[in-house]
């Protein structure tokens, strides 16, 4: 037995073409999958009036928020150096990084790192949101009787010192007091590189100065040039880089470094006193 469905052409047309239609978009959302954007939409909708980004060195920056877009749109996609300063930093040290007032007064940007899935790279979820910040209570300093040796090592803190004529820093870090009994905790002596040892010794001598990235590659690399514009992105992640190893070394706590400041979009500083800190 045999049907047969006598229908005008277009009909036929519309139908056909009404298939082809759905058939695609399955396929596309069957490979596009859900974004983080959409996730973040259903899991947290009140999120997506925050500004909110994620950068990966694969894809570069995303909006993960209307608010994001927005800012996208208005910027023309050029966000600026504060920003990226922040998110470059948190990429290549692995940490958190705080700004205050961005993108505006009484706003506060912050950016977490999150682990690639094969665990070699950092991605960064950039966060903006509505500064609440409470004091926090200065660290009592440690006070110690001098001995003989330590004429041979230039105090940069009360908890950290480097050598007069060797690439060596010695540092006091929190939580050792529990291991050494009663009394201040012992000294950890660190070797310094090279290029470790001529940055905080180009620091020292600056201190209290904000040196740009470009003067701290021109300290470091002297013989390389520099251009014009700026510095291109490798030499820029091979100061930042310097600067993650050295702080890793010298500072107390180096997930909330004291020592070695950023001043977002101009460079870094060291700082020899905690009363610089307030």
């Amino acid at each position: 037995m045999y049907l047969y469905w006598h229908v005008p052409l277009w009909q036929a047309l519309l139908v056909a073409t009404i298939g082809f239609v759905l058939f695609g978009w399955l396929l596309v959302r069957v490979w596009r999958g859900s974004s983080m954007g959409d996730a973040l939409h259903r899991h947290a909708p009140a999120l997506n009036h925050e500004i909110c980004f994620y950068y990966s060195p694969e894809k570069g920056l995303q909006a993960l928020s209307d608010a994001a877009a927005k800012m996208n749109r208005e910027t023309d996609g050029a966000l600026d150096d504060r920003f990226w300063d922040a998110v470059m930093e948190t990429a290549t040290e692995g940490r958190h990084v705080t700004v205050r007032d961005w993108p505006q007064t009484d706003m506060l940007l912050i950016t977490l790192p999150v682990q690639d899935e094969m665990g070699k790279d950092w991605h960064v979820l950039a966060l903006a949101m509505p500064e609440t910040a409470a004091p926090t209570p200065a660290a009592a300093p440690i006070v110690e009787e001098a001995s003989p040796d330590d004429a041979m090592w230039i105090p940069i803190r009360a908890d950290v010192a480097m050598h007069r004529t060797l690439p060596l820093v010695r540092v006091r870090r929190p939580g050792q007091e529990e291991e050494q009994g009663e009394g201040p905790p012992a000294w950890e002596i660190r070797d310094l590189s090279v290029t470790e040892h001529q940055l905080l010794q180009f620091l020292y001598a600056h201190a209290g100065e904000v040196q740009s990235a470009e003067a701290l590659f021109s300290a470091l690399w002297p013989t390389e040039p520099v251009s014009a514009f700026g510095l291109r992105p490798e030499q820029r992640d091979r100061v930042r880089r310097v600067i993650f190893q050295l702080r890793r070394k010298i500072e107390p706590i180096p997930q909330s470094p004291q020592i070695i400041r950023t001043a977002r979009g101009v460079g870094y500083a060291l700082y020899l006193s905690e009363e610089m800190d307030h």
